[in-house]
């Protein structure tokens, strides 16, 4: 059996016995968090994009903008 591969990279804090066969892992929680805030900034994005955003402003009515400006400040 080659060493290196049941040799931890890091040696563990005392009391903690290294897992090199089914370690624990924060992935599940990163990819839910990254997939809320991704989902979260599109439907920002399209709300701003609907209120006016993104156009010249003369392109743009008072209304309009007063919109652009509150889902700014409301995400």
């Amino acid at each position: 059996m080659n060493t290196a591969s049941t040799t931890p990279a890091l040696m563990p804090p005392p009391g903690v016995r290294p897992n090199l066969q089914d370690p624990e892992s924060l992935n599940p929680v990163i990819i839910g968090v990254s997939t809320i805030g991704f989902v979260g900034g599109v439907a920002v994005f399209f709300a701003m994009g609907k209120a006016g955003a993104g156009r010249h402003q003369w392109d743009v009515s008072v209304s309009d903008y007063k919109e652009v400006k509150r889902v700014r400040v409301t995400s």
